[in-house]
């Protein structure tokens, strides 16, 4: 049973057979369903029910003379903000019909990978596509199971603009570094050390989150896990329609990079709102398209 169940609502749910009779239910009547025959010719599906306003399980297997026979089923909420980008990689997992996804940005500083929500549709998708880009629309979201409110910090107007300037030369910085160019490998050394040497020197009188205002490191064994400080956009209160569980909804800022998260009530600690800042650990995911 897959730990994240809770972050949906699902938090009683610790058997199969009561996540059986969900299944009977969806796999009449699916909120989503695609399928996909795979190179070894056998047709694996991908299955949804929406236990909320955009969260829910998902139950991928194979389909067998017409009968589905599913082998996993996770949870997930589907992100809001798309965007694209270029040099996705998507790699098949170990188990089999379940998929990864990685890609670069500047902006979070760490290669970033994520369980995708919808791999089989995605296939399908790229299958009859003839469109040649190389860049692909994303949607980014997490699921936790803890979670921590702090307060936000508190910044001049002239203040905000210069930490937009110095994260957009930073930018040009590591593009140019990754292009080879030594004078930008330098300047960023010498940043880090700037940046090492002042948090050295705060450190020792303030609160290590008045210091950090952000950010975003992987966390555990699992890739696609990371503990994450981030802002709040906006946080909503939902309600599990099968079990009734109180869940909340925020949608998180790093550094311009927008993931929708779900966790238990239960688990957070804390009242979010806009402007506060989300302390916790995440199972990244992402829907592809």
């Amino acid at each position: 049973m897959n730990k994240f169940m809770r972050a949906v609502g699902f938090s009683e749910y610790k058997t199969n057979r009561k996540l059986n009779q969900i299944f009977e239910a969806a796999s009449r009547k699916p909120d989503t369903y695609a399928e996909y025959t795979n190179t070894e010719k056998n047709t694996v599906f991908e299955l949804t029910k929406m236990a909320g306003d955009g969260f829910g399980l998902t139950w991928i297997g194979t389909k067998e003379d017409g009968e589905l026979l599913y082998e996993y089923c996770y949870p997930f909420i589907k992100g809001t903000k798309y965007f694209s980008k270029a040099d996705v990689s998507l790699e098949e997992r170990a188990t089999g019909n379940i998929y990864s996804a990685a890609f670069e940005d500047f902006r979070v500083g760490v290669f970033i990978i994520f369980f995708v929500q919808n791999g089989i549709e995605y296939l399908g998708i790229q299958e009859k596509s003839d469109n040649e880009t190389d860049r692909t629309t994303m949607a980014l979201s997490g699921l936790a199971l803890n979670g921590t409110i702090l307060l936000p910090l508190a910044f001049s107007e002239e203040e905000q603009q210069r930490k937009v300037k110095e994260q957009k030369k930073r930018i040009r910085l590591l593009t140019a570094a990754r292009k080879g160019d030594e004078k930008a490998m330098e300047s960023l050394a010498y940043q880090d050390m700037d940046i090492y040497t002042r948090v050295s020197k705060r450190i020792l009188t303030e609160d290590v989150f008045s210091i950090v205002e952000t950010s975003f490191i992987p966390y555990g064994m699992e890739c696609d896990q990371y503990s994450i400080v981030a802002d709040i956009v906006s946080a909503e209160k939902a309600v599990n329609l099968f079990t009734k569980e109180k869940i909340w909804k925020l949608r998180l800022s790093y550094n311009g990079i927008y993931i929708d998260v779900c966790m238990n009530q239960k688990d957070l600690m804390g009242e979010p709102k806009e402007g506060r800042r989300f302390k916790g650990n995440i199972w990244l995911q992402g829907w592809m398209a």
